[in-house]
């Protein structure tokens, strides 16, 4: 009996020993992963809220009491049709009247974005998980939509005061919003100032918008470029975002759409989390070393604005990620994890040029509508001619990659001023990487362009779409 047991407890013991070996020998199987960049700072440099540090002096205090609001239903699903008329012609285009109900219904809503632009403060709680529902999301956009139809529809009545100060609210929000702790929050903050910068552009060129209107808009453009988020840091508080997970990896289980058996879960997460897994390359300090041998290279591309590094990174596939050991132990669980390492991260960047590229091409347009309100109506024959008089310097292109300034074509009545764009050549600034129509007809010679007849285009694009019955 003592000798069966014996042996039973040596066989048991014995298999556990060629089972570890197993696990060392498949280690070794599977396609290495990326060391950390040497050097590459990953912690962002302010440190994230925990929810009750969010004070009255902070932007986020107040974005979070932004009621619900059937905002986006009113604006942009039920009446799409509205919102685009509005994005083309403006008030010309008048009555709209979903945007009004829904202006007169978030009357406190717009007092609150008054309130958070007015704050020293912007930084959100870092979320814990891609489920924490962010109470600012979604309203964002739309809240940035009525701001900006106020502000035109005031314009149009000559109120340069009340318009100047609904768009500078929203100029200072959108940066605010860019320190929102991942780059879910980054990427509507570029959205808020698209649409700002469109509204600021329609009212100097088919308004008439006077001179002081003009400076002011161009010294808030000019600020709100100085205070956004650098990228990079966007992406190291994406990097703290994909660590909460990483700490608590039941939160991957919750994410799921159809969770494995919670028992059995326990027993591999549990395994895990103390390192048993370990030799078989699953432990959190393994996984946090693999994750930032993808995170680094991207923060240290975005740090040197080396486009061309950042593509060759965004490459996760070299990775081989479908090898990684994590793969091993559930296919659902390893795919949750590495989806957080977002096709965002990769295209960040880029999107981030073209906001600032945006920014400053919508103040040289400012210049330009500057010089023709006091030369008759005439272009200037060259960016040159608006410095000093109506811009100090001439804005570097941010896709140039031999810091050249931005563009400018003129045949003496129309005009555009333009960046490049993602593919950093000059194709002369005919067509725009922003107009569906170019992006198909002309896709190798697009450029960021903002021009004369910015609007036109959109009106006829508009009556093109939706002809009139």
């Amino acid at each position: 009996m003592k000798k069966g047991c014996l042996w039973v407890l040596g066989i048991g013991f014995g298999l556990l020993l060629a089972g570890w070996l197993v696990l060392l020998i498949l280690q070794h199987t599977v396609a290495a992963w990326p060391d950390p960049v040497p050097g590459v700072r990953l912690e962002p440099s302010r440190p994230f809220l925990a929810e009750a540090d969010v004070k009255p002096d902070n932007a986020f205090y107040y974005m979070r009491q932004w009621k619900t609001v059937a905002v986006s239903a009113a604006v942009h699903e039920q009446n799409k049709a509205e919102y685009l008329r509005w994005r083309a012609y403006g008030s010309a285009g008048a009555p709209y009247p979903a945007i009004e109900t829904a202006l007169d219904a978030n009357t406190d809503n717009l007092n609150l974005c008054r309130k958070a632009a007015e704050q020293p403060g912007c930084q959100v709680v870092t979320p814990v998980s891609y489920d924490h529902c962010y109470p600012e999301i979604g309203k964002a956009d739309s809240l940035t939509t009525l701001l900006c139809y106020r502000a035109e529809t005031a314009g149009s009545k000559g109120n340069w005061g009340a318009a100047a100060c609904d768009l500078r609210t929203m100029l200072t929000l959108g940066s605010h919003f860019s320190r929102g702790g991942s780059l879910l929050q980054r990427l509507y903050s570029i959205s808020m100032h698209g649409i700002t910068t469109a509204s600021i552009r329609r009212l100097a060129l088919e308004q008439n918008a006077p001179p002081e209107f003009q400076k002011e808009m161009d010294a808030a453009l000019g600020e709100t470029a100085r205070t956004l988020e650098p990228t990079a840091d966007a992406v190291r508080y994406e990097w703290l975002f994909v660590n909460n997970y990483i700490s608590d990896p039941m939160l991957l289980l919750r994410s799921a759409s159809t969770p494995p058996n919670k028992t059995c879960s326990r027993i591999i997460w549990g395994a895990y989390r103390h390192g048993l897994l370990s030799p078989f390359g699953c432990s959190p300090a393994q996984t946090r070393h693999h994750l930032a041998g993808v995170y680094s290279p991207f923060v240290d591309a975005m740090e040197k604005g080396d486009r061309n590094a950042l593509r060759h990174t965004a490459d996760l596939d070299r990775f081989d990620i479908q090898a990684h050991p994590i793969r091993v132990l559930n296919d659902r669980w390893g795919g949750i994890l590495m989806n957080l390492i977002t096709p965002g991260v990769s295209k960040i960047f880029d999107i981030s040029l073209r906001e600032r590229a945006d920014l400053d091409c919508t103040r040289l347009v400012l210049a330009v509508r500057r010089w023709q309100l006091e030369h008759g109506g005439k272009p200037p024959a060259a960016l040159a001619d608006l410095v000093p008089g109506c811009i100090p310097a001439i804005p570097e292109d941010p896709f140039s990659s031999k810091h050249e300034p931005l563009r400018y074509r003129t045949d003496g009545t129309g005009w555009a001023v333009y960046s490049v764009g993602d593919d950093g050549k000059d194709d002369g600034g005919h067509y725009s990487l922003l107009d569906k129509e170019d992006k198909t007809l002309h896709p190798n010679e697009l450029d960021l362009v903002f021009g004369s007849d910015e609007f036109q285009k959109k009106r006829a694009r508009y009556a093109e779409l939706h002809p009139k019955k």
